[in-house]
């Protein structure tokens, strides 16, 4: 059965001068027609490091894609962010006009 899902895991150990940690992140998209396309990501991430207290974090994004013709598009983002020092929503939605390259 073909879903037309899209799935990306990632997963990150790093080690610097600046700190270390692990980072781990799945998304999710999915065209539900040829002009509108829908992404999720959600992920975690642990950060030791002398430069900061924000030493983990969890987080969910929402991206929603338009091509409103063949000019204009519209797009709708969400994310949500929790973390040991810093918690916050925030959204933004952009409509746009597309000067060249793509026709339909």
């Amino acid at each position: 059965m073909e879903t037309g899902l899209t799935t990306d895991l990632h997963y990150t150990k790093f080690d610097s001068s600046f700190g270390s940690g692990k980072y781990t992140s799945l998304s999710l998209s999915k065209s539900l027609t040829d002009s509108f396309r829908l992404q999720f990501l959600g992920g975690h991430q642990t950060f030791n490091s002398t430069l900061t207290n924000n030493n983990y974090s969890n987080f969910v994004n929402a991206v929603a894609d338009w091509n409103v013709g063949p000019r204009y598009f519209m797009e709708g983002n969400f994310g949500w962010y929790r973390g040991s020092s810093m918690n916050y929503q925030q959204w933004s939605t952009v409509f746009g006009y597309r000067f060249g390259g793509y026709r339909k």
